[in-house]
């Protein structure tokens, strides 16, 4: 993630705000039709291989669950390419939308290859692998936007990534791809997609959530605002990245203490959120500091505007990463219903705020409405975990 913020402070700089707000919208499109096309089925693939030990279940659930992904992404790709050019914003790169196509259809192969990694519970080699596919991104966008800076290089630099990050975790997972010839097994995908949809409508959910604020501002305010606003999401989502390390690692250990262990699962839990607080807490309160000094630095005076909004969303910090762990011990309870309240009430909360504020304040409403319901629906999970913890 580090290495992706070089080049979007680039791309942001070279591009400028309109044509920024312009790109982000676009990829903002793209993460939630891949939430959304992969079904919840990575993450039960990562459980119930990181919960079976016969080689034969193992063999049936990878093929089925890779066949059920195939099959669920078409609609997805339809979508971006067929129907996504008629959206008024994005009628500016409507004949870019079949390269976004192919990069949702390569990030959903590296992702699937992704969830194989965690339950062999390697995750240094999935760190590896998405280093190589974000430095690959960096290395194309920065060159291709030095010769000729403008959106197509940019998105062509993003598609090449993003083919290499694919390829690379096939390669890595070489020896598992024999098993997809064990076929389709119609029991098993019925019993996957049981499991699956609850996850999949949260994960959706709180896609959504996540990138409500960009297309709420991109229909009621101009694309230059979502290119204010896309800059200091960008840093928010890097910010976010660690919480993502945390959720990944901690997943396979939850899944098998929750049911044997209760005492490692409260001391893990107690430990993670102790060391959590420690750290988020400072550095919250030195980057509302040093946030007007970081926005002139890197992107320059014309994204000043992003300044307000970036301050309001550091505090959201604490919350989304208290909120990653609760969620991932919900999880290995098996208790996703829980997790789809809980970004119905993220969604609902943030749509009526943003509706109520962003008329008013702009994109700094923006960044109330997302702190607002973030600290509403952590409590919320916080409530539901120790409901939980009593059973």
């Amino acid at each position: 993630r580090l290495l992706r913020i070089v080049l979007i402070i680039y791309a942001a700089r070279i591009l400028g705000p309109a044509e920024w707000g312009s790109f982000s919208y676009a990829t903002s499109l793209v993460a939630i039709l891949a939430v959304l096309t992969d079904f919840g089925i990575s993450a039960i693939l990562t459980r119930e291989n990181a919960k079976n030990d016969q080689s034969e279940v193992k063999t049936k659930i990878l093929s089925t669950a890779f066949f059920l992904k195939l099959f669920i992404l078409l609609p997805g790709l339809i979508f971006i390419i067929f129907i996504a050019p008629h959206l008024t914003i994005m009628r500016s790169i409507a004949p870019l939308l079949v390269f976004f196509g192919f990069i949702l259809a390569l990030d959903s192969i590296r992702q699937f290859g992704f969830s194989i990694i965690k339950a062999m519970e390697k995750m240094e080699a999935q760190a590896g692998l998405y280093m190589v596919t974000n430095l690959a991104i960096v290395i194309f966008g920065l060159t291709f936007l030095y010769v000729s800076p403008s959106i197509s290089s940019l998105t062509y630099a993003y598609l090449l990534g993003t083919g290499i990050g694919a390829i690379a975790t096939a390669l890595f997972l070489r020896e598992y791809w024999g098993y997809l010839s064990n076929g389709f097994h119609w029991s098993l995908a019925k019993t996957i997609l049981v499991s699956a949809w609850p996850f999949a409508l949260s994960s959706l959910l709180g896609s959504i959530m996540i990138s409500t604020d960009i297309f709420i501002i991109g229909f009621l305010r101009s694309a230059e605002e979502v290119g204010y606003y896309s800059v200091a999401d960008r840093i928010m989502q890097v910010l976010y990245a660690p919480s993502l390390i945390l959720a990944t690692s901690t997943l396979p250990a939850f899944a098998r203490f929750v049911r044997r262990d209760n005492e490692k699962v409260e001391k893990l839990l107690r430990r993670l959120l102790r060391r959590i607080y420690t750290f988020l807490i400072p550095i919250t309160v030195l980057g509302v500091a040093i946030v007007p000094t970081v926005i002139t630095l890197f992107f320059g005076r014309d994204y000043m505007a992003a300044t307000l909004p970036l301050q309001i969303l550091l505090f959201t910090l604490v919350f989304r990463y208290t909120s990653v762990l609760l969620g991932n011990l919900i999880f290995a309870h098996d208790q996703q219903k829980i997790l789809i309240a809980y970004t119905f009430l993220g969604i609902l909360l943030n749509i009526f705020f943003d509706l109520i504020l962003i008329p008013r304040f702009g994109i700094a409403g923006s960044a109330w409405a997302s702190l607002i319901s973030q600290v509403a629906v952590s409590f919320y999970l916080w409530r539901k975990t120790m409901y939980l913890r009593k059973l």
